[in-house]
């Protein structure tokens, strides 16, 4: 489905923005984030199990102490900001290939304020 989603939105032509500033942008943007912020709970639940597979790698337990909350807290702030702040086309860029730029700086600092924020 997400994939559908991504396919969807990259084949998008650019909307052509008219009038001031100030104008709300094409309800057509706003359904596609709506669609991704639908999905928002698959991409908690896949950066969760990507970050337990990955301490597990290291030898760590997630299940030890607090660091299943932990995993938790950061995969939720991660996903929740990164819809929020980024642009579809930096998601979907970001997706597609995470070292594209300007998507790739943006996620990076992203991650280093959720990470940041469960040390606290």
């Amino acid at each position: 489905m997400l994939s559908g989603i991504f396919l969807a939105v990259d084949n998008l032509a650019p909307s052509k923005q008219s009038g001031s500033p100030g104008t709300p942008k094409p309800a057509e943007a706003f359904s596609f984030r709506g669609i991704l912020k639908s999905v928002s709970p698959m991409l908690r639940e896949r950066c969760a199990k990507s970050a337990r597979a990955a301490l597990t790698q290291r030898g760590i337990d997630p299940a030890d102490d607090d660091v299943g909350p932990k995993i938790d807290s950061y995969c939720t702030c991660a996903v929740d900001r990164s819809l929020d702040e980024m642009s579809i086309g930096e998601f979907l860029a970001f997706r597609l290939n995470p070292s594209s730029e300007p998507a790739a700086s943006k996620m990076k600092t992203i991650m280093q304020q959720c990470q940041e924020g469960i040390g606290r």
